[in-house]
């Protein structure tokens, strides 16, 4: 039988946010799905303007914070319209949505096959709650 989910809060840190940030952060999180597929989302314990997280083990999502740093040669993922840069661990993986004009990290664990679908689910709610960058900041590799 399915192990018991959790729907304890999920531990994240809340970076402070620009009100700029702010007002990104809060649009993306009040259009963030209620599921992401059959994960329902769970409370944070800090920055429930700006994280959000689904399921146990917890896919997590945090909008704001420092912007991915990523070599120039890192493979670079076009998905829906918004450009990752994926950083795999052991244990997980981190997508940072680097065109945007705030940046939005979503980190799977391990547990879940095929990272970048679960993240392309966010896809349509990036593009339209998140700005992207104009053409001239935009990364190289996401034109």
């Amino acid at each position: 039988s399915p192990r018991p989910q959790s729907t304890a809060p999920v531990e994240m840190a809340a970076p402070p946010l620009s009100e700029r940030e702010a007002v990104v952060c809060r649009a993306l999180l009040s259009q963030l799905p209620k599921t992401l597929r059959d994960l329902p989302q769970r409370p944070v314990t800090a920055g429930a303007e700006q994280n959000a997280a689904y399921g146990d083990p917890p896919i997590t999502v945090a909008c704001g914070g420092q912007p991915a740093s990523y070599p120039l040669d890192a493979l670079l993922w076009g998905m829906s319209h918004v450009c990752w840069y994926a950083e795999e661990h052991p244990d997980r993986s981190v997508w940072t949505a680097i065109d945007r004009e705030v940046p939005v990290r979503v980190t799977v664990p391990a547990e879940y096959e095929g990272a970048g679908d679960w993240v392309n689910e966010l896809g349509s709610t990036l593009v339209a709650t998140v700005p992207s960058k104009s053409p001239e900041e935009m990364p190289s590799g996401c034109r």
